[in-house]
């Protein structure tokens, strides 16, 4: 599978950083597990991110997104620790090696990396290589090497690594992005508010330190600005270009800030028309997800949302998130729908998904794999059984040349 192939390469290099972190640099106690695991990912994507994957893999963003809303489960639930937790003897150890030390570590590495700039970040991770190789480390150790690598006319950095420190290292965090705008304001300095609140409801709020990347599209999703922002406040003001008209407000472009996202009214109708034509393919699956949590709260009408699947699934260029969407659908279809469109709806799916399958390319197993699985969850009626009958039995022309099953 696509996925696989990309795992394959990260792991490979996610092994070799430890080397570095690991070895050269090794960790006193478990508390810090996240420094030898999270950098070992976090590097692991650093070094990926330029290298050009072949044909029938999946891209390395698009592959971590999915490892981070997978770990969103994790930190919304009652399992949820810091990516530092207290470890109390080493037959506990293996309690902590999970996807908030692994992936959210790599996330608070990104933040980090975010807030301080590139050189900066990149000097105080030199400066802890290089004054702690071959001896034991903690937390604090690296905390030292980041802060005294902040030069003195920058020195406010160093109360946002303090910030950093408080509110992404110790304590569980996960925090939902929303934005309050005013789309008929056409000025050039029109106003944003980009606002934080507790993605479980359960908890209580918390102003994190959060680098993100706020997009604006226009009704058509045609990328129209990118603001990089630092939020630091329950809500925070930002200046955009209201001249441009843009329809939409994206507050977490190309999957940046480790965050839960939900859009305002007025960009959540443009995205339902539009959303297929968002190039970034991590843009694009992060406001997939988002339209999707929105539905199951009520917020979406599923005719409405299968209709913008609909428009979606012929363009989809990732394997893995096509997997999402169309077990999106099936759940739209199952559960959000009135019972007298269902049996249509499940007949329009299985025609979709039977012409992609005829489609697909040699080397798109994975895609392959995915509408092969799904079609048969379709096959609601008389018609399309038969069609499916004659594939296993060899007798569907159309499908000649692609076997039924997975082996």
């Amino acid at each position: 599978l696509c996925h696989t192939r990309t795992w394959h390469r990260k792991v490979l290099v996610h092994e070799l950083v430890h080397h570095w972190f690991g070895n050269l640099i090794t960790i006193k106690w478990w508390d810090d597990l996240w420094l030898k695991e999270a950098f070992a990912d976090f590097l692991a994507l650093t070094v990926l991110e330029n290298y050009k994957f072949p044909e029938g893999c999946e891209k390395l963003k698009t592959y971590f997104f999915n490892c981070k809303h997978d770990t969103y489960n994790q930190d919304f639930g009652e399992s949820s620790h810091g990516v530092c937790t207290h470890v109390s003897n080493s037959n506990k150890a293996n309690e902590i090696y999970d996807d908030l030390v692994y992936i959210k570590g790599a996330c608070t590495l990104i933040q980090l990396k975010g807030i301080l700039g590139d050189f900066i970040f990149w000097e105080g991770v030199k400066k802890f290589i290089n004054d702690n190789r071959w001896k034991t480390v903690t937390r604090e150790d690296f905390f030292i090497a980041m802060k005294s690598s902040i030069p003195k006319e920058k020195e406010i950095l160093k109360a946002h690594v303090e910030r950093w420190i408080a509110d992404w290292i110790l304590i569980p965090n996960l925090n939902l992005l929303t934005v309050q705008w005013e789309p008929n304001n056409t000025s050039k300095n029109a106003k944003a508010f980009i606002k934080q609140s507790p993605a479980n409801p359960k908890k209580t709020l918390y102003a994190s330190i959060l680098f993100t990347k706020v997009a604006f599209f226009d009704e058509n999703g045609k990328l129209l600005e990118v603001k990089e922002v630092l939020l630091t406040q329950k809500i925070n003001e930002i200046e955009y270009d209201g001249s441009k008209k843009p329809a939409i407000v994206h507050p977490n472009f190309e999957d940046v800030a480790y965050c839960k996202i939900k859009f305002d009214e007025h960009s959540r109708k443009a995205l339902l028309k539009c959303i297929h034509n968002i190039n970034d393919e991590v843009t694009r699956a992060n406001a997939f997800h988002s339209l999707f949590e929105t539905l199951k709260e009520g917020e979406i009408n599923g005719l409405d949302f299968i209709q913008t699947f609909f428009k979606l699934i012929d363009t989809e260029t990732s394997e893995s998130c096509l997997g999402w969407q169309l077990h999106c659908l099936y759940v739209a279809i199952t559960k959000y729908v009135p019972m007298k469109y269902r049996f249509e709806l499940y007949d329009q799916a299985f025609k979709r998904i039977y012409l992609l399958i005829k489609s697909v390319k040699p080397y798109e197993n994975g895609k392959k794999k995915y509408l092969k699985e799904e079609l048969i969850n379709y096959a609601q009626n008389d018609e399309n059984i038969d069609i499916l009958i004659q594939w296993l039995e060899d007798r569907e022309t159309n499908l000649k040349e692609i076997p039924p099953t997975n082996d």
